[in-house]
């Protein structure tokens, strides 16, 4: 019984941070979305959409390696994902235009 409400905590924590991330994203503040979503992936990390939504975050920030992992995970945990591939193929483009500049 310990460990059931353990878990419920863990998934409730990391729904109210998803939550929080996705409220941070629609009003623009995406250092406040990557903090929710980074500690809502911590606690659920076999989430597809919390993993997905993560990415777009990391994308439109810059962070291409991030966005790249989280967004393989989405798409490796729900590979039917929405836009995933889209998504992952923008940020490994993003990826190797940087490797080409180094």
């Amino acid at each position: 019984m310990q460990l059931w409400a353990q878990t419920n905590a863990a998934n409730t924590a990391s729904t109210k941070a998803y939550e929080s991330g996705l409220a941070a994203t629609r009003a623009g503040d995406l250092v406040k979305a990557q903090s929710e979503l980074e500690n809502a992936v911590k606690l659920n990390p076999g989430n597809a959409d919390m993993q997905f939504v993560l990415g777009q975050v990391l994308l439109q920030r810059g962070d291409y390696d991030g966005a790249v992992t989280h967004t393989q995970a989405a798409v490796r945990l729900k590979p039917g994902i929405p836009s995933g591939h889209l998504v992952l193929g923008r940020s490994e483009e993003h990826t190797s235009e940087l490797q080409s500049l180094r």
